[in-house]
């Protein structure tokens, strides 16, 4: 490690310090090498001067020995005097003395020898005094010498050789007449070959001799000497007194030092940042001696300043400061950051640099430029002037410290923000990955953002809506309903669509001002004043924004907070699309439950009309569908009949006559395609059936391409229903239509398995079905009644007209026989032309007469080719018999019905009666009652 011993900018030495340790030395021991050299290097100049004066003090002691007489007295001017009292003395009653500056090539009259009264007429005459007037050596041509009194008062003569003594008797009449002189003469004083003045002598005689120049000349080199030691002495106590000042200046920057130290190691113990700027400002008014000041840094994002501590300041006051931007160029702080240079202003009220947002200026005012490497990062504003040298020292050293040591406590927040960041950042993404549920999921999102970056307010989380093109509010911390309901934009919309379309984050630090802002009109979107705003994207796609809104500050973000926020927004984006996932996976498998158990509710009912209504409660307890009907369509009539609901008022539903092409329903039924209504009180087909709906979904119920009904649901909430809902609906539908198809052809199947192909009545094998089940219901206090009946003569009208006319007659009677049973009573074919009735809660004598008017009815009727008959006619037999009177059990009942009817036959066109083995035969057109 080397560090220069500087003085100044002149290097004295060097101090090298050797570590047998690859990189052992580190920048404090460079700051403490460097402290240490300074020290060093004033110890040092000190030695070397002090040397210097002993040198030049043993070369006094040994001139004073040879030149003990004029070197009596060591003060210049008291050696002077002594050589013109000495001249004069040398019978020369004028004398005069000057000294020769090498500096300024004069020279100057330092002594002389005239009579006072004398001397002040001179004066007077010249205008100035004599003492202090000097002669300037000009070297332009042969050094000649003029003498500079005023109007020309003493001698004017050219000398060519300024090192030679020179008589003149040109005395002007002036001093002639002042002092009587008439020659003078003109001495150099040289010391060892060097010019130190010139020494005149004047005298009343009419001229000097060479004898007389040459003790004079003798005398100027004595004279010369004793000047030179006078003037060396003079130099020695000047230099003596500047060790002396150098000596203290030297322990005033020990003590400066120390005190640095000690505020150095204060500072060094501080823990925050706060704690840093209130040590540094407490010792800077120290040094001033106020009791006011404050901190303010440097926003380099910004370029704008911002007072971040401050004693004895109003808070009014920092807070108008803070209030607005205040520039880095501006002001006299714009000046101190320019120059990196204290600046001292001792009437601040009156500087036109001096800012006056604030309404209140001190009389005084220091700026202290906080300085490091990288340039000015702050000022120090103090409200007066430093109170001398030292102080000034004092406060640009302190600056200089504090600098560096609020970068460092700046660095070290900064790395304790970003470790705690991390833990945030961390703890919250183990937050959102363990909830599942999206909506869940984006609730948490966006207030665990508002939660990590202590400038947000408010947020908003936007997922692209594919449907609608748009970015929508699918999460929101602290905006109301009609704000969330209005903040929709398309990609490329406003900042928050810029952001999507870009992919790329933004800080808006003037929401009002910013371009790229859509107006909301709404005065709780005006309030806004800055955001940062971070796209969503998961595995490549950018699906949404995240949005963090500040309501009280402009520019209340900054880069680390929009880096945080994409850190954040990156892990919300996978919570997302895992949450999404989730939720597919789980809607589906909800589907695959629904259409489950929409399919065991239409196997296990017990018929249609069952069965719908079992798929819709299915329908209702497992979608978000309030209330939901399923209505069949009567192709006949074009009418919409309510099979299944919940939640509607099927008597309403029925008021309203819903047909095709009538209401949404209608409409739905007539196109066979879906429809998904947001708000129905914008949609003119809509029929209002339950009060209160504002949303509608509807899908056709298909077979094939023929329209078979509509699964109709409503909600009282807008936009109630997605493209999800439509699509489940629609597949619920196909499933619905297979199970209406599944139970028609069940019910047909069931039909062909009890009906009679021919005739369309019950067969034989459901008659006897329906007979036991009657004769159980009518039990042991009930009654019931059997007719048999056979057609007359039927053989012979197939053997005239063949099959297909016999199968058209027996198609026609059993038409005829429906009409004239009553409701209740059942019809079946037996077999072959032979037909049964089953009159269930009929006596004997009710179902002889019925019997009868059945006879009569078949006598009546015209029937195709009847006048080929025998009889001329078509006419039926018919046997009665009745439980429990002629049997109890149902064969034995058949028995005695067809026993009954075969005695019929033998007279045709009859009713015979079963009764205690007897039977009774109707004559034709005997009136039964």
């Amino acid at each position: 490690l080397g560090v220069p011993m500087l003085i100044g900018n002149r290097p004295v030495g060097m101090i090298t310090l050797n570590k047998c340790q690859p990189g052992f030395y580190t920048e404090e021991h460079a700051r403490l090498a460097q402290a240490f050299a300074a020290h060093a290097a004033i110890a040092i100049e000190n030695a070397r001067l002090y040397q210097q004066i002993q040198d030049q003090l043993n070369e006094l002691q040994a001139l004073q020995e040879t030149t003990a007489t004029l070197q009596s007295s060591l003060s210049l001017q008291e050696v002077l005097n002594r050589i013109v009292k000495a001249i004069v003395g040398l019978g020369y009653p004028a004398a005069m003395l000057a000294q020769y500056e090498e500096e300024t090539n004069r020279l100057v009259v330092r002594a002389y020898s005239v009579d006072p009264a004398l001397l002040e007429m001179g004066e007077a005459l010249a205008g100035k005094k004599v003492m202090g007037a000097y002669v300037t050596l000009d070297q332009t041509e042969n050094l000649g010498v003029r003498m500079a009194l005023a109007g020309e008062i003493g001698i004017t003569h050219s000398l060519h050789d300024l090192f030679r003594p020179v008589v003149s008797a040109e005395v002007c009449q002036i001093v002639q007449e002042m002092a009587g002189i008439k020659t003078m003469a003109t001495i150099p004083l040289l010391a060892k070959g060097r010019l130190v003045g010139n020494m005149f002598v004047g005298t009343e005689r009419e001229e000097i001799t060479e004898s007389e120049l040459e003790s004079l000349r003798a005398f100027a080199n004595q004279a010369a000497l004793a000047i030179e030691n006078a003037q060396l002495y003079e130099e020695t106590i000047q230099v003596a007194e500047q060790m002396a000042r150098l000596f203290e200046e030297a322990q005033a920057r020990v003590r400066e030092l120390a005190a640095l130290t000690e505020v150095g190691e204060a500072i060094n113990r501080a823990l925050s940042l706060k704690e840093t700027l209130n040590i540094v400002l407490r010792e800077a008014m120290a040094l001033v001696g106020r009791e006011e000041g404050s901190i303010i840094l440097l926003d380099r994002r910004t370029n704008t300043l911002r007072i971040v501590a401050s004693q004895g300041l109003p808070p009014e006051v920092v807070e108008a400061f803070n209030a607005r931007p205040v520039y880095a160029h501006e002001g006299t702080f714009g000046i101190v950051i320019k120059t990196g240079e204290m600046l001292e202003i001792p009437d601040a009220r009156s500087d036109p640099r001096v800012l006056h947002e604030t309404g209140r200026v001190p009389e005084q005012l220091t700026n202290v430029p906080l300085r490091t490497k990288e340039g000015v990062i702050g000022v120090i504003a103090l409200d007066a002037l430093p109170l001398d040298d030292r102080a000034r020292r004092l406060l640009k050293a302190l600056a200089d410290l504090a600098a560096v040591a609020i970068q460092r406590a700046q660095l070290f927040e900064e790395t304790q923000r970003h470790l705690r960041e991390l833990h945030l950042l961390f703890e919250v993404g183990r937050g959102i990955t363990s909830v599942l549920d999206l909506e869940e999921v984006l609730q948490k999102i966006i207030e665990s953002a508002i939660e990590a970056i202590p400038a947000a307010e408010k947020g908003t989380l936007h997922l692209l809506d594919e449907e609608r093109g748009e970015l929508v509010v699918r999460a929101s911390s602290g905006f109301s309903r009609e704000v969330i309901e209005a903040a929709h934009f398309k990609p490329g919309e406003g900042y928050t669509g810029w952001v999507f379309e870009h992919g790329e984050p933004t800080i808006v630090d003037n929401v009002h001002t910013d371009p790229r802002t859509k107006p909301i009109d709404l005065p709780e979107v005006a309030e806004e004043k800055s955001a940062i705003c971070a796209p969503l994207v998961a595995k490549g796609k950018t699906i949404g924004t995240l949005t963090l809104d500040n309501v009280t500050t402009y520019g209340a973000f900054d880069e680390r907070d929009l880096e945080l926020l994409c850190a954040f927004a990156n892990q919300a984006a996978i919570a997302i699309e895992n949450a999404r996932l989730y939720s597919q996976t789980q809607r589906r498998l909800k589907e695959l439950s629904l259409l489950y158990e929409v399919a065991m509710a239409g196997t296990a009912a017990l018929d249609l009309e069952d069965a719908l209504q079992r798929i819709a409660e299915a329908l209702h307890r497992h979608s978000p569908f309030e209330n939901l009907g399923i209505l069949l369509l009567d192709e006949a009539t074009g009418k919409l009949t309510m099979k299944a609901t919940v939640g509607f008022d099927p008597q309403a539903t029925e008021r309203l006559g819903l047909r095709v092409g009538r209401g949404i329903t209608g409409w739905v039924a007539q196109t066979g395609q879906p429809a998904l209504v947001p708000d129905v009180s914008r949609d003119p087909r809509y029929r209002r059936c339950t009060p209160g709906m504002r949303s509608e979904l509807c899908v056709p119920i298909r077979i094939g391409e023929r329209v078979i009904g509509v699964i109709n649901t409503e909600s009282s909430r807008p936009n109630a229903f997605s493209e999800e809902d439509l699509k489940l609906l629609t597949t619920l539908a196909g499933q619905v239509a297979t199970i209406i198809e599944s139970a028609r052809l069940f019910e047909e199947t069931q039909r062909l398995a009890v009906t009679d192909g021919l005739t369309g009545l019950y067969n034989r094998r459901r008659f006897y079905e329906l007979l036991e089940e009657e004769i159980v219901r009518a039990g042991r206090k009930g009654v019931l009644s059997l007719i048999m009946l056979d057609i007359d003569d039927f053989k012979a009208y197939n053997d005239l007209y063949g099959h297909l006319a016999g199968d058209a007659l027996l198609r026609e009677l059993a038409q005829l026989f429906r009409r004239g049973i009553r409701q209740g009573d059942i019809v079946a074919r037996y077999g072959g032309e032979e037909f049964a009735i089953i009159l269930p809660g009929t006596g004997k004598e009710e179902a002889t007469a019925l019997a009868e008017r059945i006879r009569a009815q078949v006598e009546e009727h015209l029937f195709e080719g009847e006048k080929g008959m025998p009889a001329g006619r078509i006419t039926v037999s018919l046997g009665v018999a009745s439980y429990p009177q002629d049997a109890r059990e149902p064969e034995a009942l058949v028995n005695a019905a067809d026993v009954a009817l075969y005695e019929a036959k033998k007279r045709r066109n009859r009713v015979c009666v079963y009764g205690k083995g007897a039977f009774v035969c109707l004559p034709q057109g005997v009136p039964i009652r």
